[in-house]
């Protein structure tokens, strides 16, 4: 083997490393994902809120649902303050 084919190697080597840490930073963030949902979901068993959320676009939906329901919760705490 001449020198050409070890650098060759070493960079099909770090092209290949790159795309598996990229690989494992997507499977992370599916893990967070995955257990953001599992915590949603246990809260609204909790709470026997019964919540379909079948689609991405329902999971959408329900996350603005809160994000709202936060900022309404957080005004009128901030009114009764004053």
């Amino acid at each position: 083997m001449g020198a050409g084919r070890v650098f060759d190697d070493q960079g099909v080597l770090a092209v290949r490393l790159a795309r598996l840490v990229d690989r494992a930073t997507d499977l992370q963030h599916i893990a967070a994902f995955g257990t953001a949902r599992d915590a949603v979901d246990t809260l609204l068993m909790q709470q026997n809120a019964r919540v379909l959320v079948p689609t991405p676009q329902a999971w959408d939906a329900l996350c603005r649902a809160v994000v709202a329901a936060q900022s309404r919760i957080t005004a009128a705490q901030c009114s009764t303050r004053s």
